[in-house]
């Protein structure tokens, strides 16, 4: 089975594998670690870790509309807490 592996932070101390079907395991950098010791036998190739970008600020609506969201007010509810 072929395997395809990515380092899952900056920090290199877990591997994501994927197989052909794309199931994806995880795996610690740790030398009991069954998994990676079969990864450091294979001599296979990481591609580096690219961290996310990071997420669009949030419009003032949807500020307004998570706190909403999170203490289940409506905005009429909301309005009279504020006044």
């Amino acid at each position: 089975m072929t395997y395809t592996y990515t380092w899952t932070s900056a920090e290199e101390s877990s591997l994501r594998r994927e197989d052909e079907a794309g199931n994806v395991a995880y795996v610690p950098v740790a030398e009991g670690n069954r998994d990676y010791a079969e990864f450091v036998a294979s001599g296979a190739v990481v591609t580096a870790y690219v961290a996310p970008p990071e997420p669009a600020p949030l419009s003032t609506e949807e500020k307004v509309n998570r706190l909403l969201s999170d203490y289940n007010l409506t905005r009429t509810e909301l309005r009279s807490l504020i006044a």
